[in-house]
Order: C-alpha cells, then structure tokens, then sequence
C-alpha cells in the first residue's frame, strides 16, 4: 500500500485572548483591624519548564500604602 500524502491548509485559526487580572490585598493588624503600611508581598508565576515558582517579570513586589492596600498592575493569568 502507498502512502498518501496530504495538505492542511487553516485560514480562520481560532485562540484564546489573553487573560488580564490585578491582585489586590489588604493588611491589616490582626489584634487592632488597623491597616498596615509597609507590607511586602512577592508575586510569583509558574515555570514549567522548571516545575517550580519563578518571579514574575513583570512585577516582583507589591508595597501596601498607608491604607494597608496594594494592587498590581496588570498580571498575565494563562
């Protein structure tokens, strides 16, 4: 038996937007229900390749204000 060759041709390819989200977070005292300036907080991605967190490249850090509050900007989620 011969083989057949064949020819795929796609012109209406379909795919997924990206998908954009903020983290927000708010610290506060646990004894007091004060908000708390200064906190930290790392912001890790997944690695596949690495099978392991990684820092995410785009925003490593989020500082809360005087409010206890922070927000990322905007953060690729796939």
């Amino acid at each position: 038996m011969k083989a057949k060759k064949s020819r795929i041709t796609v012109t209406n390819a379909c795919f997924n937007e990206p998908l954009w989200i903020t983290v927000q977070i708010q610290k506060k005292d646990l004894e007091t229900g004060k908000a708390l300036s200064g906190a930290r907080f790392a912001v890790y991605e997944w690695n596949q390749e690495q099978q392991n967190y990684v820092p995410y490249a785009a925003q490593t850090e989020l500082v809360t204000a005087i409010n206890g509050e922070a927000v990322s900007g905007k953060l690729y989620y796939q």
